[in-house]
């Protein structure tokens, strides 16, 4: 117990000295009025133009460009301004002018918005909706997949640019990826702090919409596999992209960056990782904001992102149980 105590004081510590470092009124209330915006453009844009049909802005991008040639670069701004309005806002605010002729600054930057991006437009695995199988092993298939493509499209660039460009010196693990100075007692007391926030969410509309992710009602009939063994292998493949998204967010944007920018790496790192949620639920996207901040000061303190892998990981499968249960207690 009192080795807990000892690593919850050292979380404090962190968000503490960070906070002491980084804030400044100007940066931080731009940067909030910057994200209530965006936010309010996001789901509520559709309000004032039909022709959304009631999407977001992501849904939309995703449903009316999927496929079209330019569709990266749509993704590229989507992410692209707020990552760089924060990073500008940092710059400013710190008057750290002299990033602007680092050419890793851009090299890094660059490479970490076109990684995400791809990540999001990669869409070949819509083609198994054209197998010859029924139609629920065919969407069973096809949502397993969705959560295979980061190991292609973040694993393997990021991979690679760490073997072949980092200096292993100043990043000798695969940014944080690794179990050297790990305590997971913290995180598990965050945990429980979370299950009873998860559980007053999950009585939302809007929680019940987009949870669970892969709906019993269109898995019903599989041939491919017993409904229970796909379910439990879909939530297997689920629960593990959420590596990937602490390997971009807090490995590459954060420790990855903190050689360049240092302190200013996360709340631009928190800007995008809202944006990243503009699919989801409103709170969600609103508690990824706190959230990604508060993970990303722990990853750059730590040089470990296996704490937000745990979280994340967590969270993420206990929405999906609470989906099930509300879905069991309806049916009952």
């Amino acid at each position: 117990m009192a080795r807990n105590l000892i690593s919850v004081k050292k979380i404090i510590g962190y968000l503490r000295d960070h906070l002491k470092a980084d804030f400044k009124w100007g940066y931080y209330l731009t940067m909030g009025i910057f994200l209530a915006f965006i936010l309010a453009l996001n789901y509520g844009l559709h309000e004032f133009i039909p022709e959304m049909k009631g999407k977001t802005i992501e849904r939309y991008l995703r449903r009316e460009h999927r496929g079209n040639e330019y569709f990266v670069f749509h993704y590229l701004l989507f992410y692209g301004i707020p990552y760089y309005f924060g990073l500008a806002c940092h710059i400013y605010f710190h008057e750290e002018f002299h990033l602007l002729r680092s050419k890793e600054f851009w090299l890094k930057t660059s490479f970490g918005m076109f990684v995400l991006s791809i990540d999001v437009v990669f869409y070949y695995h819509d083609y198994l909706y054209e197998l010859p199988l029924n139609a629920a092993d065919r969407y069973f298939l096809r949502r397993c997949a969705v959560n295979l493509v980061s190991y292609l499209c973040v694993f393997v660039p990021l991979y690679l640019f760490w073997k072949w460009y980092e200096d292993k010196h100043k990043i000798p693990n695969f940014y944080g990826l690794t179990v050297k100075g790990f305590e997971w007692q913290p995180y598990a007391w965050m945990m429980l702090l979370m299950v009873p926030l998860v559980v007053g969410a999950s009585f939302n509309q809007d929680f019940s919409s987009y949870y669970p992710r892969i709906k019993l009602h269109r898995i019903e009939g599989m041939e491919l596999l017993p409904q229970w063994a796909a379910i439990g292998t879909f939530e297997f493949l689920y629960g593990a992209d959420f590596v990937w998204t602490e390997l971009i967010f807090r490995g590459f944007l954060v420790i990855g960056l903190a050689g360049v920018l240092g302190k200013g790496t996360v709340l631009p790192m928190a800007s995008v990782y809202c944006a990243r949620h503009f699919a989801k639920p409103l709170g969600e996207s609103i508690s990824s904001i706190f959230g990604g901040y508060i993970l990303g000061v722990i990853a750059l303190r730590s040089k470990n992102i296996l704490g937000g892998v745990f979280i994340h990981m967590g969270i993420a499968l206990l929405m999906e149980l609470m989906a099930f249960l509300q879905i069991l207690v309806i049916k009952g």
